[in-house]
């Protein structure tokens, strides 16, 4: 491990004691064929540790899992721990404040359909978590009467329209929510209430095979971190706005296929890789562009997920890759 002395080896690091709960809940169906609906249903929570102790996880900290962006709860760690194992994959141990009191629930309802040539997905989310001091926690630790919730709406749409060209269109929108009543901000009437950037994101993907072995495929993605209105109280109870403008990023990725056989492939590309080729599967996972912003925020530690967003706007990349499945 890389510890805050950049030194590898091992480290001491206190953990925390709590037990907690989790039920889950799955309904699965097609009430009326080719419609497939599934329903979960997520509902838990934990008993907190004491002031003295420490919580440590690697990444999102239990109480904000699926609710607060991760650039976002960075924001609490006390400490880091990193193991570099390879290039652009650290494995990060954050230690946090003990572990509060909290009780979380949230459903997900996804739905397909399949029409001649399209088939369409949608998918709901939302989660929410409650969190306030243990018994053996004072409220001063800031963790009193905290809310959270994120809402999630996501589709896609794919076509087929002929054996050699394909379209599909995919959007997702999260709105994120997080407020206090009663932490120190508030205690002095300053801080209230805010709000984490929104997003909006779209994709748009083809590929066309103009002869047997030779093709071209093209993925745009846009996304869209919209404008929150956070309300704030100045010392004398005055409300107080503050706006963060839209900024819109645009993230074009076009690239020339030859695959002389099922099994293999040879491929230039403009922009970076929509693609991860990274540990299985074979073909790839849809998370390129997410690990090259955790890269980038790796290397800029002082920069945030906008500033990533930005420099993945900016990035002029050419790049020559080779899938060989066996």
């Amino acid at each position: 491990m890389e510890g805050e002395d950049y030194s590898n080896g091992e480290i001491d690091v206190p953990v925390g004691d709590t037990d907690g709960w989790l039920v889950t809940g799955i309904a699965e169906g097609s009430p009326l064929q080719p419609l497939n609906l599934r329903l979960q249903l997520d509902f838990g929570g934990t008993d907190g540790m004491g002031r003295d102790e420490e919580y440590v996880a690697f990444g999102t900290p239990l109480w904000a899992g699926g609710v607060l962006p991760l650039e976002m709860l960075s924001m609490y760690s006390k400490r880091q721990y990193t193991e570099v194992r390879f290039d652009g994959s650290p494995l990060v141990a954050n230690v946090y404040d003990p572990l509060p009191k909290t009780e979380f629930w949230g459903w997900e309802l996804d739905a397909g359909l399949a029409i001649g040539i399209f088939d369409l997905d949608l998918e709901l989310d939302h989660h929410r978590y409650e969190i306030g001091p243990s018994d053996s926690m004072e409220a001063g630790l800031g963790f009193a009467d905290w809310d959270g919730r994120r809402t999630r709406v996501a589709g896609s749409a794919h076509a087929d329209i002929r054996d050699d060209l394909w379209f599909e269109f995919a959007g997702e929108n999260l709105t994120y929510t997080e407020s206090s009543a009663d932490t120190p901000y508030s205690e002095s009437g300053l801080f209230e209430r805010f709000g984490i950037l929104d997003t909006s994101e779209w994709i748009l993907r083809g590929g066309y095979s103009f002869t047997d072995n030779w093709s071209v495929i093209a993925d745009l993605r846009t996304i869209t971190y919209r404008d929150v209105e956070t309300a704030a109280t100045d010392t004398t109870g005055a409300i107080i706005d503050y706006f963060y403008p839209d900024e819109t990023f645009f993230a074009p990725y076009l690239a020339v296929v030859y695959s002389p056989r099922k099994n293999v492939q040879v491929q230039l590309g403009y922009g970076v890789d929509p693609l991860n080729y990274v540990d299985t599967p074979i073909e790839g996972r849809g998370n390129g562009r997410e690990r090259w912003r955790e890269r980038y925020l790796w290397n800029h530690s002082d920069h945030d997920a906008v500033d990533a967003e930005q420099a993945l706007a900016d990035a002029r990349t050419f790049g020559l890759m080779a899938v060989i499945a066996f």
